[in-house]
């Protein structure tokens, strides 16, 4: 699809469209129009797969770039943080971090972002927009552009609250 555009504008710039070349250009513009077309269509519907998704599990799904800032996250993070996805578009993953989480998960990112690896199971606890702190699992996978060049993270993030409740329960009871 790439090359086809970028050998129909090196064909384009050759003819000179005030002459006849004008008629041989017509058909070639309605081509790679619809190609064009048939390509945005289906990244749309990729995307609205994506989403879809994305709003389907108890996770929130987020994309951040390499300095940890959100680029995207799915409605899940209204139910778990109470923002709403544009109100934490543009902030970083580290400003509502439990201040003695937040050396650790930084130093676990930005690890993974100079190997260029995910970061699997980090365990930390979140200020949520009414300030109660929530206990988050959160995994990232690396993303590249077409250069093979780091250029951010994708994952999910889970409530644990609950399960840290009980391992305190637990904890409790075999100690008192």
């Amino acid at each position: 699809y790439i090359e086809s555009i970028r050998l129909f504008r090196e064909h384009v710039r050759r003819l000179d469209l005030n002459t006849q070349d004008s008629a041989r250009f017509t058909p070639e513009l309605i081509e790679v129009y619809t190609e064009v077309a048939e390509a945005y269509s289906k990244l749309a519907t990729s995307e609205k797969r994506f989403r879809d998704v994305a709003n389907a599990f108890d996770e929130f799904v987020w994309e951040v770039d390499t300095e940890g800032r959100y680029t995207f996250l799915s409605n899940k993070v209204s139910e778990m943080l109470e923002y709403t996805p544009s109100e934490l578009l543009d902030t970083f993953v580290f400003d509502m971090i439990y201040p003695e989480h937040v050396g650790y998960v930084k130093r676990e990112f930005f690890a993974a972002v100079q190997a260029k690896r995910a970061f699997i199971n980090l365990e930390f606890q979140r200020l949520t927009k009414n300030q109660f702190f929530v206990w988050q699992r959160t995994s990232g996978l690396p993303v590249f552009d077409q250069h093979n060049e780091l250029i951010g993270y994708r994952g999910a993030t889970r409530d644990i609250s609950e399960r840290k409740r009980y391992e305190e329960e637990i904890r409790h009871l075999a100690y008192y």
